[in-house]
Parts: C-alpha cells; structure tokens; sequence
C-alpha cells in the first residue's frame, strides 16, 4: 500500500502492518535479539547511561524528565547520569502487545513501556511535563506524523528539546510495505517529511512554537526541535478533542499476539526445518531492525 492522504487509509495500513510488527518483536525478545545480540544485551543493562547526544540537552535542575517515544519493548536509552536524576518513561503503542511478548519469554527490562501513541501523547501525559522528548527511527512509522510532533511539544517543556534520529526516506526504501508510509529529509537545511501523496515542510508549519534544526547523519539524519513559547491556545483546542479510546480499540494485544504466531507457523511452513540455511534466511526480518 503506498502513502495515502487519508487518516483513514494510514490507520488501515498502520492496523494491517501490526502482525509483521508482533512477529519481529516476538522473534527479538525470545532469541535475546536475534541478529542484533548488543542491542537487546545494551536494552536490558538497568546501569547504562543517558547518552550525551541526549544529556546535553538536559537542564540545570538536579531532577530531569525524558520521555522515549516509539521505545519498542524495552528502551534504548540510559538512565543514569552522574551528576543528574533522570526519570525516564518509555511510551509506545503497543506497549500492551510488548508486554504480552516479554511476559511469554519470561524477560523483564529495566523500564516498562506504557501504551501512548504519538499522536496522542497529551491524553496520557500532562502538558509540559518532560524535559526531553527522544524518538528513533519510530516516527516515520507512525499514521500521522507532523501530529506526533506537534503532541511531543505539547508535552514538552518550554525551552526543552526533542531530539530524533531516523533513517533518510524509509518508505521509499521499503516500497511502502507495512508500517513505513512516510519519508524524512533533510533539504536545504530544512526537515521534510513526505510521501507520495504529499510533503510537510516542518520547519514552516512549527515555525510559531520551535526552532527546527536538521544534519545528516550517514544513512540518515539528527533533528533537534527546540520549544520557543507555550502552545497557542487555538492548537491546544484543536487537540483537546482526543480519540484516545478508539485508538487503544485498534489494538487488540491479544489478537495482534495471535496473528504474529500464525506469522510464525506461516514461516516455518514455508521452511524445512532440516535445513538450517533455509529456515534462517525465511526467518531473517529483511524490513526491520530495532
């Protein structure tokens, strides 16, 4: 399915992607990371710290705030700092799905992850409540990005900073298959988020409230966002009309487990399981990476 303009059509494709989504966490969680053994040893160490590309936006206060949007079952930020005490919350919708897995495998991280959306967050968190806001490579999977932003602000301090690293055009990478619906950029020194259906120039549409800055990265790209001022009022009513309830309906943690396990059995189906080369290369999660 490629990018579609409606809200509708990107909840119907985010909804159908969530299965594939269940499987690879599934396989991640019960092989202790699979193809990516330091990532899932690295989520699971409770001592590491806040990395510095993230602590040196902390503030002056001894108590700081962060919040990890998108943080899959287990966060891949730190929580220690030698001179600071970080509260870190991690918030990913499927957090009920993720807990569900990591219940099953008997693993417990050092955070747990509650269910938010992005596009949601001021209906679980309170406005101005973190210090800073962190997403990888999570937000391009998301129905509705510039949205997901614009409540990372809502909940974000005022001279705080969102901090996010994604891979450049994703979804034209990954033809459109599954969660990867939207593309970002950086063009001319400006965050551009995309599809084929339409283009956001972020830097524009946030230029009231923040002060957007993007580099490139090797394969991908680093954006800071800044909040200058409080949220106006007029967008703080446009976004206090929430669907929170019907958001956590489209997701059935036990029916998205179900549909992974059917994955599972569809997979091995496909493999001989006396051949060991075979059943890798089907098992191997060619669109994913933690």
């Amino acid at each position: 399915m490629t990018g579609t303009s409606t809200l509708a059509g990107r909840l119907a494709a985010w909804r159908t992607a969530l299965p594939s989504e269940a499987f690879f966490w599934d396989l991640w969680i019960s092989t202790s990371g699979h193809l990516w053994p330091d990532d899932f040893t690295a989520r699971m160490d409770a001592s590491r710290p806040l990395p510095y590309h993230i602590a040196k936006h902390l503030p002056d206060s001894m108590n700081a705030r962060v919040l990890d949007v998108g943080a899959g079952p287990a966060t891949v930020l730190g929580r220690t700092h030698p001179k600071r005490n970080i509260d870190l919350v991690a918030c990913d919708p499927l957090a009920p799905v993720y807990n569900t897995l990591l219940d099953r495998h008997g693993v417990t991280p050092p955070i747990r992850t509650v269910q938010a959306f992005a596009e949601d967050l001021s209906s679980v968190f309170d406005a101005e409540s973190f210090d800073i806001v962190y997403c990888q490579n999570a937000l391009d999977h998301s129905f509705e990005p510039l949205r997901g932003i614009e409540e990372m602000l809502i909940v974000l301090r005022t001279r705080g900073v969102i901090v996010m690293a994604h891979y450049t055009d994703e979804a034209e990478h990954e033809r459109y298959v599954g969660l990867h619906q939207w593309n970002f950029n950086a063009r001319d020194g400006r965050f551009i988020i995309w599809n084929r259906v339409q283009e956001i120039d972020v830097n524009e549409a946030l230029k009231d409230v923040a002060r957007v800055t993007v580099t490139v990265e090797g394969r991908g790209h680093a954006v800071t966002i800044e909040k200058l001022r409080d949220w106006p009022n007029s967008l703080h009513e446009r976004h206090r009309n929430r669907l929170a309830s019907l958001l956590s309906g489209l997701l059935d943690a036990e029916g998205v487990t179900k549909a992974a396990d059917q994955e599972l059995k569809r997979i091995n189906a496909m493999a001989n399981p006396a051949d060991g080369e075979h059943r890798d290369e089907a098992l191997k999660p060619a669109q994913h990476s933690p």
